[in-house]
């Protein structure tokens, strides 16, 4: 006789669930790229690794709706996305599991109709704006011994010991991230895309911020100059309905450009002034966010005293970080695009404005994100990037 398939997760299902995240809750579906998927009946419902991998229980999936089972996704991503693992400490695990799970669920309902929570979730909207560590301390001072219900459901943060044989039902689609300065890219990038389209709630952006360390005056202003300069690009319309087919069969849902052409963004990075790595971050999300909402390519150099690296990168690339460092010439930048006829709608200048600038502007806009005080540009418009007080 045959040997009998084991229960899994299908791609139609898959796809369900993925297809609804685009369209409602565009911030955990960005970010959801980022995620490999699996199937393993050593856990009972569903948990994440560190290595941004969920794990589900298959008995536990076909036991949920499809709204449930967008719900439990988002909790997943919501655990590594706000860096739970790192920010245990020397915290009791378990404990910091069940207040990652309150602090993750606030943020998922806030998103998502209370009909999506699964049963017996972990959830009290009395501790709604609190981080994991403030609802960590109420827990532990709350009782010595914390006693969950035997019937609540918690999606487990795990090492990923003792999972082997786990059968992989999606890879990631994306490139995922390695490191805690690639992952606030990604998660500034899921927050712009969401606010792009009207649907970042306010309290889940505050957490975001919060994670980010940044102020919201600076990149809210990035975005909206980057969106106004790729609409007003050719006077395009653009639609969610329908989507571009460009990409629908690789699982991404771009508006649909009624007509011209794909508009197009030069990203400059100044390596050698580029030193706030948290503001490079969120320059780095907020390009990444609006090429993926305008279907637009862009042209990354990096540059100091000359430029490094020149290429185009389509919305469903990876948008790569920079490298290099040494003087500061702004000059060569200009000339290559000159050179390369790149001809952009935009450049965006990530710097510190310590060079020489040319003598006669572009034709195209430039924005420059500055981030140093006192900081002054001939001509172009600039974002002043400031510290958190």
């Amino acid at each position: 006789m045959p040997t009998p398939t084991a229960p899994t997760i299908t791609q139609e299902a898959l796809t369900e669930v993925r297809f609804r995240m685009y369209q409602q809750f565009p911030f955990w579906a960005v970010l959801m790229e980022r995620f490999g998927i699996h199937v393993s009946d050593r856990i009972p419902t569903a948990c994440v690794t560190d290595d941004a991998s969920i794990y589900w229980n298959v008995e536990f999936w076909n036991s949920l709706t499809v709204a449930e089972r967008t719900f439990v996704v988002a909790h997943e991503i919501g655990h590594k996305a706000f860096e739970h693992f790192r920010r245990r400490g020397g915290r009791e695990p378990f404990l910091w599991n069940v207040a990652g799970d309150y602090a993750v669920n606030l943020l998922v309902a806030e998103d998502m109709p209370a009909s999506a929570m699964p049963p017996h979730v972990l959830h009290n909207p009395e501790w709604g704006g609190l981080t994991a560590e403030d609802i960590y301390a109420l827990l532990e001072k709350k009782t010595k011994k914390l006693r969950v219900p035997a019937n609540a459901w918690t999606g487990d943060m795990q090492s990923g010991d003792g999972l082997e044989g786990a059968r992989q039902v999606s890879a990631a689609r994306e490139a995922q991230p390695r490191t805690d300065q690639e992952w606030r890219v990604a998660v500034s990038s899921a927050m712009v895309a969401a606010r792009m389209r009207g649907k970042m709630p306010a309290g889940l952006e505050r957490a975001v911020l919060r994670r980010l360390e940044a102020e919201v005056d600076w990149a809210t202003r990035l975005g909206h100059l980057l969106k106004q300069s790729l609409v007003n690009a050719g006077n395009k319309d653009q639609t969610w309905l329908p989507p571009s087919r460009r990409f629908v069969h690789q699982g991404w849902y771009f508006p649909r450009v009624n007509v011209g052409r794909c508009p197009r963004v030069a990203w400059a990075i100044d390596t050698s002034g580029s030193r706030a790595d948290k503001h490079l971050a969120r320059a780095h999300g907020e390009i990444d966010a609006a090429r993926r909402v305008f279907g637009a390519e862009v042209y990354v150099m990096d540059c100091d005293a000359q430029v490094y690296t020149g290429r185009w990168v389509t919305p469903i690339e990876p948008l790569p970080m920079p490298t290099g460092g040494g003087g500061t010439d702004f000059r060569p930048v200009f000339e290559h695009i000159e050179e390369k006829q790149i001809a952009p709608d935009v450049l965006v200048f990530f710097t510190d404005t310590w060079g020489d600038f040319p003598n006669e502007p572009p034709v195209y806009p430039v924005l420059w994100v500055v981030d140093v005080p006192g900081a002054k540009v001939p001509w172009g418009e600039m974002i002043q990037v400031k510290e958190q007080s």
